[in-house]
């Protein structure tokens, strides 16, 4: 369990987008999805369990605001997060397996209430697990 990022920090992070990594026992449960679709699609390379994430916020709106979050440390949501079957999604070349998280308007007022803003308002909240390459930038962004 040490190998895991959000095991040692904050499960939410500032970076060039605002990042929620699953906690222990969500990536446990991504994991054994994620085995179980690469054994059907050797084609697809796993992302790996330390850049599994859920982007909170991206995009112009989030770039507009996110300066005034740099250094702020977000409360974790106060509930487990739940994924949906995954999907395939391709766009502009690039092909890539997600699971959506069921508590869509949940996990929506969680960042609205973090940032006294919606930045992101057409965001669909989302894990990738797999693509072409294992690479995170190599996954469809927008589901």
């Amino acid at each position: 369990m040490l190998g895991f990022k959000n095991f040692l920090e904050e499960q939410v992070e500032v970076e060039s987008i605002l990042k929620y990594y699953p906690n222990p026992r969500e990536v446990k449960y991504i994991r054994s999805v994620r085995h179980k679709l690469i054994k059907k699609n050797p084609d697809m390379k796993p992302i790996g369990d330390d850049k599994l994430h859920v982007t909170l916020a991206g995009g112009a709106g989030w770039k507009k605001i996110s300066s005034k979050f740099k250094d702020v440390k977000f409360d974790d949501p106060n509930f487990q997060l739940e994924f949906e079957e995954p999907k395939k999604v391709e766009s502009s070349g690039k092909v890539s397996w997600y699971m959506k998280v069921k508590q869509q308007r949940q996990l929506k007022d969680y960042v609205t209430d973090l940032l006294q803003s919606d930045p992101d308002p057409k965001r669909v909240f989302h894990v990738s697990i797999a693509n072409k390459t294992g690479k995170v930038g190599d996954s469809v962004a927008n589901v």
